[in-house]
């Protein structure tokens, strides 16, 4: 199914008449990331990098970016049927019909006529008054604990995060995530002697664990570098070996790199070496 749904995009595009070149020159996203989407190939980033890089792919064609991104969703989980949806009738259309008889009365919102219709025949019995305070009460406090409790949390969960704020606000943002990190600031101790500096010369993104710590996960642009401490030894996981460069205390370390492959490796006082037989050690 992404074969179809990589060929619709590409198809589109090419609606358009623009080139794959001035597609990626005008979003600003790398090339080979935009073949790999219209190859059907989703795998070549984690999946928060690629719904963001679709979402602006359509957007930049004409496409509605909501209902690819829904599209994307339903092929990976094994649920697009290739259906349409069907189309649900405005409801604003429903509520502006009014007799023929009134013109220059503009037409109520549904809660104005609820109100209207109960200033002009108030009911007779209190109890329903108390219901209808009671009823609206309650809607008040809803929304209150959904913007305050519910939403409040959400920017917790990452796959909220839009992609204008990664697109517009790129630089400050990884800056401040990568350099000025407080969570990386409070894991620097005295203990920790091992300097790593990372410097990107291509797209990349990294997973890395520095002594018995928790997995991170990082990716840098071009010209982006990133420095970690530890006491003992970095355990790192690189998508792309031959977009980077590594050293250790001021010194470079030699990357052995994995064309068209992830590529594990293990640095510590001795030097790098390189796990599971990717590739062989250097030292």
């Amino acid at each position: 199914m992404f074969e179809t749904f990589s060929a619709e995009l590409k198809e589109a595009r090419e609606t358009l008449g623009m080139s794959l070149e001035q597609l990626a020159s005008k979003i600003k996203i790398d090339i080979k990331f935009l073949e790999a989407i219209e190859k059907g190939d989703f795998t070549f980033l984690p999946e928060i990098y690629v719904r963001a890089f679709l979402k602006e792919y359509a957007r930049t064609i004409g496409l509605d970016e909501n209902k690819i991104l829904k599209k994307f969703s339903q092929i990976r989980d094994g649920k697009y049927t290739g259906e349409t949806e069907p189309q649900i009738e405005n409801e604003t259309t429903v509520t502006n019909v009014q007799p023929q008889a009134v013109h220059n009365k503009p037409t109520p919102l549904r809660n104005n006529e609820i109100f209207d219709s109960y200033k002009k025949d108030p009911p007779s019995d209190n109890k329903n008054q108390l219901m209808l305070i009671g009823a609206l009460i309650l809607v008040v406090l809803a929304i209150a604990i959904y913007f305050f409790v519910i939403k409040g949390s959400s920017k917790q969960i990452i796959t909220e995060k839009s992609y204008e704020e990664v697109l517009q606000d790129r630089n400050l943002a990884e800056q401040k995530r990568f350099v000025d990190d407080p969570e990386l600031i409070n894991e620097v101790t005295e203990a920790d002697s091992l300097i790593l500096s990372i410097r990107a010369v291509d797209s990349s993104w990294f997973r890395i664990k520095s002594d018995t710590n928790i997995e991170k996960e990082y990716y840098l642009r071009p010209k982006q570098s990133l420095e970690l401490k530890a006491s003992t030894n970095f355990n790192l996981l690189i998508g792309n070996s031959s977009g980077v460069s590594l050293s250790l205390n001021n010194e470079q370390l030699p990357l052995n790199v994995v064309r068209g492959r992830a590529l594990k490796c293990i640095i510590d006082r001795n030097g790098i070496s390189y796990p599971d037989n990717v590739v062989g050690s250097n030292r």
